[in-house]
């Protein structure tokens, strides 16, 4: 039996569909020049000072400002580029993004809320924004839409997550109520 016949219509569409979403995974790789590179120089220098105690400031005086092949590998693999990722390449940021926009193209207070952030976090625009930062002002911006908002219902206190789970509790039916004995 063959794998693969190249005259099947279905095994050729499989190969389509299967090549199509090798590309998509390939133009959505992580990349860290593409993430070094819009870094600015301040957020590089702090980048190099966490690598190392001892070196970190003379690393940071040598490669601020150097290309991302520049930096000897070894030097590479101690720098932490996750928390600089930005939104606009990673596929959750892009869908917070999308819910930042949204907010701002529907409720004009928002936009105040936002600007306001993008000074604290000294960015220009929202597509500037690393995921952290944005999980951060999406979070920030839906609490203030929810508590601004007249006539909506404040949000639950809790966290539903932090809601117990497993073994039922010793001091009550975990079914709702005491047994009658029926």
């Amino acid at each position: 039996m063959k794998i693969f016949d190249h005259k099947n219509p279905r095994h050729l569409q499989i190969l389509k569909e299967e090549l199509a979403r090798a590309k998509k995974i390939l133009n959505e790789v992580y990349s860290a020049d593409r993430v070094w590179d819009a870094m600015s120089e301040d957020e590089q220098e702090e980048a190099l000072m966490a690598t190392a105690d001892d070196e970190g400031p003379d690393l940071a005086d040598k490669w601020t400002g150097a290309k991302w092949d520049e930096i000897p590998s070894d030097l590479q693999d101690m720098i932490n580029l996750s928390d600089y990722e930005l939104a606009i390449d990673d596929k959750f940021g892009r869908s917070l993004l999308r819910g930042i926009k949204n907010a701002l193209q529907s409720n004009p207070t928002a936009k105040t809320f936002v600007d306001k952030f993008l000074r604290a976090v000294n960015r220009t625009s929202v597509e500037n924004l690393t995921v952290n930062q944005v999980t951060k002002l999406n979070t920030g911006l839906y609490q203030f839409l929810s508590q601004s908002s007249p006539g909506t219902q404040s949000t639950p206190t809790y966290n539903p997550r932090e809601i117990p789970s497993g073994a039922p509790s010793k001091n009550r039916d975990w079914r709702g109520g005491e047994w009658t004995g029926d």
